[in-house]
């Protein structure tokens, strides 16, 4: 067992356990995106950053292990404006939250960001949808490429390709079809997507 200090909260816990397993289980709440319970932790986000007192940059709550004698802030000016401008980038990809459903809507106006104060030269196109299976579709314009599917989906079929603006989503070997790989459309990444970019096609 370790002792360690969140927010001034002297909390004891057991070693092996990330900074936000052990906020949550004590009640104090840090802001998340790309962390799901149950799958890999790929930190992809940042909106889960906290500062570790002693350290000089900002840690991720999803991925930052506890230690003896450690002392996190979770909301601080320095935390609250890194997270509105990641929050930000993210809006910058979408034109603004509007466009966006769920938890990645409720998140931005929680952090204050309710529009782009950035500018991307390449946007999706809003309007898109990929019929990449008779049962699933995918609208690239929603997707934020927070790793979820990818790291649910049981028989690696979805993939993340190229970086920056231009980055998307693929399907199989050859970005193909999802009816064309051994997807058996059971539904999870349907599940785990934050912003609705994978839905059910209807």
């Amino acid at each position: 067992m370790i002792t360690m200090t969140i927010d001034g909260k002297v909390i004891t816990t057991k070693t092996n356990k990330t900074v936000l397993q052990v906020a949550k289980a004590n009640n104090i709440y840090i802001p998340t995106l790309c962390a799901f319970s149950g799958l890999e932790t790929r930190s992809v986000c940042r909106i889960c950053s906290i500062e570790v007192k002693g350290e000089a940059f900002l840690n991720t709550a999803c991925s930052t292990l506890v230690k003896e004698g450690m002392e996190i802030i979770t909301n601080n000016d320095k935390v609250r404006n890194a997270r509105k401008v990641l929050m930000a980038f993210i809006l910058a990809e979408h034109g603004k939250s509007d466009n966006l459903v769920g938890q990645i809507n409720k998140l931005a106006q929680e952090l204050g960001v309710e529009k782009a104060r950035l500018e991307l030269t390449t946007k999706p196109d809003t309007a898109s949808i990929l019929p990449h299976s008779e049962y699933i579709k995918l609208t690239p314009a929603l997707c934020i490429y927070c790793d979820r599917c990818i790291s649910v989906c049981k028989y690696n079929i979805i993939h993340r390709a190229k970086k920056g603006a231009t980055v998307t989503l693929t399907f199989g070997d050859n970005n193909e079809s999802l009816d064309k790989t051994n997807c058996v459309h059971c539904g999870d990444c349907i599940s785990v997507c934050p912003t609705g970019a994978l839905a059910e096609r209807v």
